[in-house]
């Protein structure tokens, strides 16, 4: 039940910066499609490596609870760097350039949230698997 309670929570948050980055990108690239491809692009690329990068980590501790916590914590502290990232970005000679600079930038600037918040899922399904052995079932 832990399990589900924190999946449910740790979602809202990341619907919450979905939304904040994909209008933020709007404002900066004065068009919402640009800015819905690029946060979709690199939230799920992101969530991909994330997983596939911790997955194999969480196995090796015996907390994986904790580490979920830091991954949350680690995502959003992250998470309020990348709006002042984006707001700088906005002021800088990226935002003056071509479309496509601004648009790669601001993916970057997404992608190391979303790799943590990957990393989560792993975490959070092995705190609730007990025995490796029967995890597959």
């Amino acid at each position: 039940m832990l399990t589900l309670t924190l999946a449910f929570l740790s979602g809202i948050p990341a619907l919450v910066y979905q939304v904040v980055w994909t209008r933020e990108i709007a404002l900066l690239a004065g068009s919402q499609i640009e800015a819905i491809s690029v946060v979709l692009v690199a939230f799920f690329g992101g969530l991909a490596v994330g997983a596939r990068a911790f997955g194999g980590v969480v196995d090796r501790f015996s907390t994986p609870l904790r580490i979920y916590g830091c991954l949350e914590v680690g995502a959003g502290l992250l998470a309020a760097l990348a709006m002042v990232v984006l707001h700088s970005i906005g002021n800088s000679p990226i935002a003056a350039g071509s479309l496509a600079a601004l648009l790669v930038s601001s993916a970057a600037v997404l992608f190391p949230v979303t790799v943590l918040l990957g990393g989560t899922l792993p975490a959070l399904l092995r705190s609730a698997v007990r025995d490796l052995s029967g995890a597959a079932s």
